[in-house]
Parts: C-alpha cells; sequence; structure tokens
C-alpha cells in the first residue's frame, strides 16, 4: 500500500482508502436521513452509524497519513 508511481504525489492506496471512507460516510448519512428508503440495508440505524463511524476513522486516518507525508516532504525540500 506504500508504493508510489513516479508521477502521482501521494501512494495510490492512500486516495483509494480515502475515497473508501468518503463513500462510507455518504451511504451512512443517507441512511440516517432516509431512513432505509433509498437502500434497503440502511433501514437499521446501527449500520448506518456503523458507516458513519468507520468511514469517518478512514477519511481521518488518510487525511492524517497524506498530511504527514506533505510534512516530510516540505522538510525534506529545505
Amino acid at each position: 500500500m506504500t508504493k508510489q508511481h513516479a508521477g502521482s504525489p501521494f501512494p495510490i492506496g492512500l486516495l483509494v482508502l480515502d475515497a473508501v471512507g468518503g463513500v462510507a460516510l455518504a451511504l451512512g448519512a443517507v441512511g440516517l436521513v432516509s431512513g432505509g428508503s433509498v437502500l434497503p440495508f440502511l433501514a437499521e440505524q446501527r449500520v448506518a452509524w456503523a458507516l458513519v463511524a468507520s468511514g469517518a476513522a478512514l477519511t481521518l486516518y488518510a487525511g492524517l497519513e497524506i498530511a504527514k507525508r506533505i510534512r516530510g516532504r516540505k522538510t525534506a525540500v529545505r
């Protein structure tokens, strides 16, 4: 997951992790707002809250890792 291609500023794995977290967060929010009318498996609030929590955790982790790598690059350039 830490493999980096020559043209990408961040590892692809972190960007995918951030995207998956964003989708899970959005699905959980839709489930809480719609009450399961959009997607039946989101009818239970436990499922929706679990998606919100896991999506937020994945997005937070990816964001912190990206920020750490940016900070590391800035100190390496100086």
